[in-house]
C-alpha cells in the first residue's frame, strides 16, 4: 500500500479502527488487526454497493464494519475487490452519547424559543381582535321602531333621486318586500 492512513489507530495493534482488502486469493489488513482477520460474510455486492455489518473483532469486541465491492480497472487486472473498514461499536455508541449530551442544551433552548415565539404570536396577533370585540359590544340592537325611522329616511332619499326617471318609484319603494331589498343594495 502506498500511503499510510492518517489516523494512528490504524497502525496501533487493537487500536479501534481497522481496514481489510480482499482480492482473488489475497488479503491485506491494517496493522491494528494484528494477526486477526475480519470474517466478512460471503456477500455478492454490486460494483460500488455498500453493506454494513456488525462483526466480531480482535479481543472479542463488536465492530461496525462497512464493506464495498469494487471492480478494479483493467490496468490493475480487472478483478473484483472487497474493501472493509471497521471501528469498535462501543466507541461509536460512546461518541453518539457524547453528541446527544452536547446537543441537549441547545435543543432545549431552541424549543423554549419556539414555544415563546408561539405564545407571543398568539397574544400579539390576536390583540387587534379585542378591539373588534369591544366595537361589536357597543353596537346597540336595532328595534323595529328604529328600523322604520331609518327606512323612511332612506325611502325619501331614494324617491328624490329616482322620481325624475321612474314616475311610480314612490309606490314601488313603499312596498314591504321590495323596499327592504333595495336598502341593502344602497
Amino acid at each position: 500500500m502506498g500511503a499510510v492512513p492518517a489516523d494512528a489507530r490504524f497502525t496501533t495493534p487493537f487500536g479501534g479502527l481497522y481496514w481489510q482488502i480482499e482480492t482473488e486469493g489475497q488479503q491485506l489488513r491494517s496493522r491494528s488487526l494484528w494477526d486477526f482477520a475480519l470474517d466478512l460474510p460471503p456477500d455478492h455486492l454490486k460494483d460500488g454497493a455498500v453493506h454494513v455489518h456488525y462483526l466480531p473483532g480482535p479481543g472479542s469486541d463488536l465492530l461496525l464494519v462497512m464493506e464495498r465491492s469494487v471492480q478494479l480497472p483493467s490496468r490493475l487486472g480487472g478483478i473484483p475487490m472487497r474493501a472493509a473498514v471497521g471501528m469498535d461499536a462501543a466507541n461509536l455508541e460512546e461518541s453518539t452519547e457524547q453528541f446527544r449530551d452536547d446537543l441537549l442544551p441547545y435543543t432545549l433552548v431552541l424549543a423554549l424559543f419556539f414555544v415563546g415565539a408561539g405564545v407571543a404570536q398568539v397574544f400579539l396577533g390576536l390583540r387587534p381582535l379585542a378591539s373588534v370585540g369591544r366595537r361589536i359590544e357597543r353596537i346597540r340592537p336595532v328595534t323595529p321602531a328604529v328600523w322604520e325611522k331609518t327606512s323612511r329616511r332612506k325611502s325619501a332619499r331614494l324617491q328624490a333621486r329616482w322620481m325624475p326617471f321612474w314616475p311610480n318609484a314612490r309606490a314601488t319603494l313603499n312596498k314591504p318586500g321590495i323596499g327592504r331589498g333595495i336598502w341593502r343594495m344602497v
